[in-house]
């Protein structure tokens, strides 16, 4: 740009100018250094010599000064005092026309808004205040930036570090197998349903502080896992804290002992029920942690009967047991307490007669049985409660009252010794109100009584002709002895 100026440029005959210019500078510089050495030479005369060195001056030097004068005057005709521009090597005089020219070189097409350097500057003003500051730390080497916060909102830039950190909270420290979407994905099957599974799997989980409607197959699975389908035994087994509120099957002869009442807990429960038909007792032994039951140290659990187990502060109570043996495949039995010698003036006392009707079983709450035993058609003893003699008595009947559903026929009592032996047995029932009912009052059955060794060891059995559908068995539980017995029957 230099060199375009000084060519392009330059005023026309500056050179000339300085030139002469220099020339009269150095001939008034040379003439004053004469001066000076002819003043020093001169000495007190110096005043005259100054005197006349000024008229040569007026005469010699300031005419040509003019002259100089006048024709740089004409030289700088028409250009500004604000055009005149300093170089290392002089002074340039520029015409306005040629100064125009640099401008529209220097401004190369830039709008008017920026075509000083006054609006340049203050454009380049704008534009640095409104530029991140240059000077700051993190615009260096490999660029930087603040890490904005999560939760962030503003257009504030989001950095690897704000990328890493939202990732995180997302993963909130999953594993690496579980840290990606498609991981995710993968792990739920890629199923867009997952949620109507997961209620609907949740649906058929078993709550425990509402109702709910579940499932048959939840419902039994359910009471299988929490332990409540009944389970069945064959063999001693000891009750834990664990089998609060199950159902056992008892089969077989066996042992149920429990734990102690500080690890059961009180409000226990058990159910449990004797699954034998004819033979085959449970004992609910209390002994072996200190236990009583119903009050005492143990208690017997005979076919057919069950009951509810308790555990209460002071032991374990049963609830809903029957006193009488209460036989499967609607077997009914009526056990003596002790045993039955058939002797005249002896007893046998029942705890309780439990009886069945037309396939339903039944007891007789509210009334008491009377015994009767009957000989040649006359009473050996009548109005017995709970006990009667067998003096080989013809005919004996169950009289429940006059609302009774059924009566049970009692073989003679010498009848029940040796095999193969037969009697006409005459079955008396008393008169019914209910006439209704199969047994038709005063109508009297006879009955063909057979020894049944090979089918119960120990038991004989009486069918009932003449249109009863009832079955009894005279048996002494199994180890046959004169006179004893009990009594069992099937409808």
């Amino acid at each position: 740009m230099a060199r375009e100026f000084e060519t392009k440029y330059r005023v026309g005959k500056v050179d000339e100018i300085l030139k002469k210019e220099n020339a009269f500078r150095q001939d008034v510089d040379m003439r004053l250094d004469a001066i000076e050495r002819a003043l020093d030479s001169l000495g007190n005369g110096a005043d005259t010599l100054v005197a006349r060195v000024l008229r040569v001056i007026e005469q010699e030097i300031s005419p040509r000064a003019a002259e100089i004068e006048a024709l740089l005057t004409n030289y700088r005709e028409g250009v500004p005092a604000s055009a005149v521009e300093e170089e290392p090597d002089g002074r340039q005089f520029l015409t306005p026309m040629r100064r125009a020219a640099i401008l529209s070189d220097l401004r190369g097409g830039v709008a008017a808004d920026g075509d000083t350097l006054a609006k340049l500057l203050a454009l380049i003003v704008a534009l640095d205040t409104a530029k991140a500051p240059s000077a700051n730390p993190h615009l260096t080497g490999v660029p930087t930036a603040p890490t904005a916060a999560l939760g962030t909102s503003t257009n504030q830039i989001a950095t690897m570090a704000a990328l890493l950190a939202m990732r995180n909270d997302l993963v909130n420290g999953a594993g690496p197998s579980l840290d990606q979407i498609n991981e995710l994905a993968a792990a739920l099957n890629n199923d867009a349903n997952f949620g109507s599974a997961v209620l609907e799997a949740l649906a058929n989980r078993l709550r425990t502080d509402v109702d709910q409607a579940l499932s048959a197959p939840a419902v039994a699975q359910t009471r299988k896992n929490i332990r409540v389908a009944p389970a069945i035994k064959s063999a001693n087994y000891a009750a834990s804290a664990a089998d609060i509120g199950r159902s056992l099957i008892l089969q077989g002869t066996a042992t149920l002992s429990f734990d102690t009442i500080a690890n059961l807990g009180v409000g226990w429960e058990l159910f449990v029920r004797n699954d034998n038909a004819l033979t085959g007792i449970w004992t609910l032994n209390g002994v072996p942690s200190g236990l009583t039951i119903d009050g005492a140290p143990s208690i017997k659990l005979y076919p057919g009967e069950g009951c509810r187990i308790v555990a209460e502060a002071g032991g374990l109570r049963t609830f809903g047991r029957a006193t009488g043996k209460v036989l499967i495949a609607r077997q009914i039995v009526s056990a003596p307490v002790a045993a039955v010698s058939f002797t005249a003036g002896v007893s046998t006392d029942f705890r309780e007669i439990i009886f069945a009707a037309r396939g339903v079983t039944h007891s007789k709450p509210g009334t008491s049985p009377r015994l009767r035993a009957r000989q040649g058609g006359a009473d050996i003893t009548a109005g017995y409660q709970y006990g009667f003699p067998f003096i080989n008595a013809s005919a004996i009947s169950f009289d429940w009252g006059t609302n009774s559903e059924t009566s049970w026929a009692l073989m003679d009592s010498g009848s029940n010794t040796g095999a193969g032996s037969n009697m006409n047995l005459r079955a008396e029932f008393p008169a019914f109100a209910d006439t209704g009912n199969l047994y038709k009052s005063g109508r009297l059955f006879t009955a063909q009584m057979n020894p049944h060794a090979a089918v119960y060891p120990g038991v004989l059995g009486l069918q009932m002709a003449g249109g009863c559908d009832g079955l009894t068995y005279f048996s002494s539980d199994g180890n046959v002895a004169a006179g004893e017995f009990s009594l069992y029957g099937v409808r």
